[in-house]
This record gives C-alpha cells, sequence and structure tokens, in this order.
C-alpha cells in the first residue's frame, strides 16, 4: 500500500480485516441512535485505528452565496498528531480552489492526493498540514452530495488499495444513510409539531370525529365557539352534542355523506352548551389512511356576523331603492371600501352590469394616477377618512369605465349610517362635458388675447415699418431743397431716400404676394432653367445687401455638384424670391461672419438648398413661430432687429406651393441654417387613356387587369363593380384593410380603389402597407371624407388620385385609364 512500502500483503489484509469489523460495529452503533452525530466521534476512532492513518475528519458542505465551501465538523487525530479542526485552512474554504475534488465528489469518485504529485492550493494545504498523502471519499445522503470524509497520512505516501477504498466508500454510505434518517425524523417531527399547533390554534372550530360520528380531539376554537370542555365533548357524538334536536337528521345526513367520501360545505344553524343559535359554515372532509375512511375531520366557521351584515344590507337596499333607481345622479352605498349597491344610473355610467360593480372597490374604476400626479388610491383613502370624521367631501376625479373609457366626474361622499352599520355614500356625476367647455372657453379666452397682442404688435410693427422709410424719404427730400447743403450731402440723402423707397416698395410687395398667396391666387409656372445661370442672377441680386454689410464673407457653393446636374424643373422666379427673402433674413441677423448658399442632390430627384450664416441664431421654442405671418421672435419695441415679419412666412408659402418644404437648425448665438427641399425633375407626360367616341360616350377597354376595391360598404363596392362591369376589368373585393393586403399579397393587382373609413385598419394605414409591398402600385383614394386635411393625408399615404363622394362615375374611369393603360 505504501510506495516504498516495508510492509507484507498479510498487513495490508490485517487493515482490511479491522475495516470491516470497524464498519460491522459503526453500522450497529448507528442502527439504534436516536442522532448519528452522538456517536460519531466513537465511530471516528474505530476507523482511524482500522484505516491505520493519522487523522480521519468528517467535512460538510456550506452553502453561501451561490458557492459551496468546505466546513470540517469532526475530526479524530492519533496521539501526537494535532487536530485541525479549528485551523481556518481547513474552515470555510470554497471549493472554487479545488474544482477536480468537486467534479470526483459530484461524479462520487474518490480523491487522492500525494505531495509530490500534486501543485497549488492542494500542495499549500499538504505542506502546511504536513500531510504526505491522504483519500476523500464523497458522502452523498438522500440522492444529494452532503460532504466527504477524509483520512490523512502525516508519515507516508500512499496508495490506496482499491478493496480499502471499496470499504471506505461503505463507511461513506454508512455515514449518509444515517444522516438521511436523521433528517428525515427531524422533518417527520416537526411537521407532526407543525399539524398539532395548525389544529391547536386554528382559527376555525375543528372537531375530529371517528367513523361512528363520536368526538376524538377538539381545538381551542371549538372549545371558544361552543362553550364545552375537552373533557365534556370528548366521547361525545358530534351531531347530537350541537345540533338541535329537530335538525338530527339533516346533520346525520351530512355526516353520512362525508363517510361515503363526499367534500361537504354547506352553511347551517348549531346550538352552543349555553342553547345559544350560531350561524356557521360547515365544512366536512374525509379523514382517509391507506384508502380507507378513518374518521371526518369537521370545521365550523362562525358567520353570524356576516349573516347579519346581509340581513341590514337587504334592509338597506329596499329602503334605498326607490331612490337609487330614479334619480339621474350615479348613487352608489359602501360599506369597507367596498360597494355593496348601486344604480341603474352607476351601471350606465361605469359601461358594466351591477354584478360588476357590487364587491368591488372604487380603486377598480380608477388610473393608478390623477391628472394632477396624486395616486387614486391615495386620494380615495384620505376623502373616505375625512368623510368618516370631519364630514361630507366633495372633489373632482378621473375614473376609467369597464370598457376602459375615462371621464371626469364631480364625486360626493357622505357618511350613513343604517342599522347600526356605518357606511358611505357616494354620488358621481359625469362633467366630461362641462370640463370640456371650460376648457374650451379657456382656450379661445387664450387665443383671443394672443390674437390681441399679435394685433397690437403687428400694428406697432407695421407703423414703425412704413412710418421710418417715410421719415427718410420726406425729410430727405425737404434737406435737399436746402440751398446750404453741398453736392456729397445731396447725394447721401439722395442715397438715403432711394434705399428707403426700395425699403417701402419690399414691404407693399411682401404684403401684396401674403395676401395672394392666402387667397390661393398665387400662380406657379415650372420650367427648366440652368442652375449656373440661376445662382449668377441671384449673387447680382443679392449687390446691394452686401455692399450694404462689409463685414460679411457671403459665398455660393456649388462645385461640389457641378456634375450631378445643370438644369432643374421648377419656377425660377418664385425660387429667386424665397432665396431673396431668406438672404434678407442672415443679412439681418449676422454682424459679422459668413452667409453661404449652396444645395445637395437627394434621392428621388430632389434637391435641397441651404441658406447659413453665423448670426445671432434662433431659441429652439421659436422654430415654428417664426414661419408664421407677422410673428417674430422678438415684439417688444425694444427689438434689437427691423422687419414686419413676413419674409419667412412668404418664403414658407412659396416652398409649399412648388411642392416642398422647409426647416430650420439653429443654435443661439452661434448661427442658423434654413434648409428649402423641393422637386427638380419635369414629370413624364401621361399617355392619354385609349377612347372610342361613340355618340358622345367614351368607352374604355381594361381587359386582362386587375381592380381591388378595398370598401366595408357592400353597396358601395356592388356601385363600383357596376361602373367597372362594361370594362371588362377583373374586379376584386376585400371587405377591411387587412383582407385588401392579402389580397395584394396574393394576386396579381394592377390598381386599387381604397376607402378611408373601414373597421380593423383605416385606407391611411392600408395603403402605407401596400405600398410596402409593392411601391408602384397605383391607388386611387375614394372617400366621404372631403375635408382639405383629409386631402393631404391621402396623398402623404401614397395615394395617386384622390375623388370625393358622390363618385363623378366618368372622372372615375377617367382617372383609372390613367394608370391602367
Amino acid at each position: 500500500m505504501n510506495q516504498n512500502t516495508n510492509n507484507d500483503s498479510a498487513n495490508i489484509n490485517d487493515i482490511k480485516h479491522n475495516i470491516l469489523s470497524a464498519i460491522a460495529n459503526m453500522s450497529e452503533s448507528f442502527l439504534y441512535a436516536d442522532n448519528w452525530e452522538h456517536h460519531i466521534n466513537d465511530v471516528l476512532i474505530t476507523i482511524g485505528e482500522a484505516t491505520d492513518v493519522c487523522r480521519v475528519y468528517i467535512a460538510e458542505n456550506n452553502y453561501v452565496n451561490n458557492t459551496i465551501e468546505i466546513n470540517k465538523r469532526f475530526e479524530w487525530t492519533k496521539q501526537g498528531i494535532s487536530p485541525q479542526i479549528n485551523n481556518s485552512l481547513t474552515q470555510n474554504i470554497s471549493y472554487d480552489k479545488f474544482p477536480k475534488w468537486k467534479e470526483s465528489f459530484l461524479q462520487k469518485q474518490p480523491v487522492e492526493n500525494n505531495i509530490d504529485e500534486t501543485e497549488g492550493d492542494v500542495l499549500k494545504i499538504l505542506e502546511s498540514l504536513q500531510i504526505k498523502s491522504n483519500i476523500l471519499i464523497p458522502i452523498w445522503s438522500n440522492n444529494k452530495w452532503w460532504g466527504f470524509i477524509g483520512f490523512d497520512d502525516c508519515k507516508n505516501q500512499k496508495k490506496w488499495d482499491p478493496i480499502i477504498v471499496e470499504a471506505l466508500f461503505t463507511i461513506s454510505n454508512i455515514i449518509g444513510s444515517s444522516i438521511a434518517i436523521y433528517t428525515t425524523r427531524e422533518e417527520l417531527s416537526k411537521e407532526k409539531e407543525y399539524f398539532r399547533s395548525l389544529f391547536t390554534k386554528a382559527p376555525q372550530a375543528i372537531a375530529i370525529i371517528n367513523i361512528n360520528g363520536i368526538i376524538e380531539n377538539i381545538n381551542e376554537e371549538f372549545i371558544s365557539l361552543f362553550n364545552y370542555t375537552r373533557e365534556e365533548a370528548i366521547g361525545k357524538e358530534l351531531d347530537a352534542l350541537i345540533s338541535h334536536p329537530e335538525d338530527i337528521t339533516q346533520a346525520h345526513e351530512l355526516t353520512e355523506s362525508v363517510k361515503r367520501g363526499e367534500k361537504v360545505n354547506t352553511e347551517k344553524i348549531r346550538y352552543s352548551k349555553d342553547g345559544v343559535p350560531i350561524f356557521v359554515n360547515i365544512t366536512g372532509v374525509p379523514i382517509n389512511l391507506k384508502k380507507k375512511n378513518r374518521g371526518i375531520y369537521v370545521i365550523y366557521q362562525d358567520i353570524s356576523k356576516r349573516k347579519l351584515t346581509e340581513k341590514n344590507l337587504l334592509e338597506s337596499q329596499t329602503k334605498f331603492q326607490e331612490l337609487f333607481n330614479t334619480t339621474t345622479d350615479s348613487i352608489f352605498l359602501m360599506k369597507d371600501d367596498i360597494f355593496v349597491e348601486c344604480n341603474k344610473s352607476a351601471v350606465k355610467l361605469f359601461e358594466c352590469s351591477e354584478e360588476e360593480i357590487v364587491g368591488e372597490s372604487l380603486l377598480m374604476f380608477s388610473p393608478e394616477y390623477q391628472p394632477s400626479g396624486v395616486q387614486s388610491k391615495e386620494l380615495i383613502q384620505l376623502k373616505i377618512h375625512d368623510t368618516l370624521n370631519i364630514g361630507p367631501q366633495q372633489f373632482e376625479f378621473t375614473h376609467i369605465s369597464r370598457k376602459g373609457n375615462p371621464f371626469t366626474a364631480e364625486v360626493t361622499l357622505t357618511r350613513v349610517e343604517l342599522q347600526d352599520n356605518i357606511f358611505i355614500q357616494i354620488i358621481i356625476r359625469d362633467i366630461s362635458e362641462r370640463k370640456k367647455a371650460e376648457k374650451d372657453l379657456l382656450y379661445a379666452k387664450e387665443k383671443a388675447e394672443e390674437s390681441d397682442r399679435l394685433k397690437t404688435a403687428f400694428l406697432a410693427s407695421m407703423s414703425h415699418e412704413i412710418r421710418t422709410p417715410m421719415n427718410h424719404i420726406l425729410g430727405g427730400l425737404d434737406l435737399l431743397l436746402d440751398s446750404d447743403i453741398s453736392e456729397e450731402e445731396k447725394q447721401e440723402f439722395h442715397q438715403i431716400i432711394k434705399n428707403s423707397s426700395h425699403s417701402l416698395l419690399k414691404l407693399i410687395e411682401d404684403i401684396i404676394d401674403v395676401s395672394v398667396l392666402d387667397s390661393g391666387q398665387l400662380d406657379i409656372h415650372k420650367q427648366e432653367f440652368d442652375l449656373k445661370t440661376f445662382f449668377n442672377e441671384l449673387l447680382q441680386g443679392t449687390e446691394e445687401l452686401r455692399q450694404n454689410n462689409p463685414n460679411i464673407d457671403f459665398s455660393i457653393n456649388t462645385s461640389a455638384h457641378k456634375a450631378e446636374i445643370d438644369t432643374i424643373y421648377s419656377d425660377k422666379i418664385r425660387l429667386n424670391q424665397i432665396f431673396i427673402s431668406l438672404l434678407s433674413n442672415a443679412f439681418k441677423f449676422t454682424e459679422k461672419g459668413n452667409i453661404e448658399v449652396g444645395y445637395t442632390l437627394l434621392a428621388n430627384d430632389t434637391l435641397q438648398f441651404y441658406v447659413s450664416d453665423t448670426g445671432t441664431g434662433i431659441p429652439e421654442d421659436s422654430f415654428d413661430i417664426i414661419f408664421e405671418q407677422f410673428r417674430q421672435v422678438d415684439y417688444e419695441h425694444t427689438r434689437e432687429f427691423e422687419g414686419a415679419g413676413l419674409g419667412l412666412a412668404l418664403a414658407k408659402g412659396l416652398v409649399e406651393l412648388l411642392g416642398g418644404e422647409i426647416r430650420v437648425e439653429s443654435t443661439l448665438h452661434k448661427g442658423s441654417t434654413f434648409f428649402v427641399t423641393i422637386p427638380i425633375k419635369k414629370p413624364k407626360p401621361i399617355e392619354k387613356p385609349k377612347e372610342i367616341p361613340t355618340e358622345n360616350k367614351i368607352s374604355y377597354d381594361f381587359s386582362n387587369k386587375t381592380i381591388l376595391i378595398v370598401e366595408d360598404e357592400e353597396m358601395n363596392y356592388n356601385y363600383l363593380k357596376t361602373v367597372l362591369k362594361k370594362t371588362n376589368a377583373n374586379v376584386l373585393w376585400a371587405e377591411n384593410g387587412k383582407k385588401g393586403i392579402e389580397k395584394v399579397e396574393n394576386n396579381d393587382i394592377n390598381l386599387v380603389l381604397m376607402d378611408i373609413q373601414m373597421p380593423e385598419m383605416n385606407g391611411y394605414e392600408t395603403t402605407r402597407r401596400i405600398l410596402k409591398i409593392k411601391p408602384n402600385l397605383p391607388v386611387i383614394v375614394q372617400t366621404a371624407h372631403a375635408m382639405k386635411e383629409e386631402k393631404q393625408k391621402c396623398f402623404e399615404a401614397g395615394a395617386i388620385e384622390y375623388m370625393p363622394k358622390p363618385l363623378n362615375r366618368k372622372l372615375l374611369l377617367k382617372n383609372i385609364s390613367k394608370y391602367i393603360l
């Protein structure tokens, strides 16, 4: 057994014999032991002497923060060998330092260590404890790795004989089994004590009777409820003890039902020792052991107070029923924060049945938080407390009906007493319409005040913008007539009069253009023109602006895009007008620095121009209002910059007429950049549909073409089908948006006629999803929504035509032919 052993095989056989004797002795010790720990030290002495080692110990696994630690609990050492059970090196060591040990133990394998064959943390442990070799055997209990038993040799390095190792495993198995037996006994004892305590201290009265109905045991609550002592009850027939003589037959029937294996739950009257009737809920459960009925477990719950409450509530209901059902206010009766009654108006208000209200709390019809930010639960509890202790409470509260519809209500809480019981009466009035009217009135008031303020600011601004150049003109003319002024001064006054005249003329032109723009009579004339020439002309048109602002470096950046585009298709005059407005604005708000004009070619034949400056910048909250008429960031008489506030509004209107959009990016005190995005490509000419004039009528042939009608009204579909019948088109019908998408996915569709108002999915969303599937599929909207904003929404969704109902049949066929032939 030793690597350099002088022992012969006879010595090994002696050790085997001694271990087997030790196993027999420890088995007998553990067999009759109440607690294995009481005998473990004697067992370790026997094992240590039998195995001829220096130290034997048992370590238990300790689970801490998802790690397993070694916790040495018991130890025997040979005379002359120092104990290590209190050594910190052998206690609370994580198995993370010995991963191979953990892996072997989990596989129910031993671990052998010899000092000449180890390294790392294992070597440190062996050296510090002066161990030459050892063997560690895992201990398993109840199919769980419990720990291990270790055998240390401090004198020799050993190679353990397999038969001895097998015997050591027998020792660990005996220890594991003893631990399991003790643990099971402890758990059974605790469980028995738990059920005894549960039975004795249960809040319900409990009696255990045998199959003959005789009481075998009762708990403390049974004694308290029925006023019988334990001696008076045990041994008596339960039904005869607490039932009225007239009820014994019925009580026996219940007992017999439980004997047959049924579970009984009912409400009856039983009597105490003093003859006092007690309304109880009775639960009878058979006690089955090894599939045989050994008795009955009977539970009595005192429900006298509940029955009294029910009786009182019934009387309350009768008393207030007429009031509840005749008033238009929603009235509730609440007890202990729970609704116990409500009227028909309440059912209508909360959009549910009476059964869905009664038994619920007011919180069930409230959002978690009120608009003020206060928790609904906190507010309700406060108001209930004040109602009960101070007096009636009235407040506004947001409710949510059972269907999820929120509404604002005026709530009144009043404390009422009925049959010695305290209730809270709740009156709820829906004031949503009133609140909406108040909100609309406040909004109208604010708009009126804002309009008045803007009107005042506008009149002051216009007065200033007109009077200032007129003052220059009239004053300059008077000075020109003065014979004492020099020729140089005359030229100066002449230039002042000229500049002021230009400013006044520009203001008048802007006012006229804005008026024409608002009336919808401003015409757009698009044509192809050279972009380079346009910018050269723009440079010439800004000469005066540049001369009046010598501290500003002005540049037009087109070099990066010369190779990409030469000519564009747009309204040259209006585009120039847009740039002049933006550049006038840029020069006005830039004292020094630079102003740059340029453009970027975007996808889809779109050009994005920009005008960038290093001026004062614009606050982010003013990005929208600067494009409104007569609006500026600064309205006051102390404002630093001149202007009537028309330039950017005019620019925005012109951009939108060109089919584009305008936006601004700005950082306060650092500058602004205005972006103008417009389409620049001439649209392809639309081929005329094949028309065959016959007696002033036009016929269309849509053979081999498939038209999908997405329309939820069958009558409208039948009309469209009739209109298309003579065109020979293949017509498909989808009753809603979802089915329309399915038709597009599964069929070769040439054109879609789309309704807007439909169930499940409206026409806008349906159009967007269809065009994601087939981007080039023409969609014609036909809808009863004829407002201007609705038309815009249709085109934003991707429709190519918009036709309000009632439909013009000829125009419908004409529009279809433009895109299908």
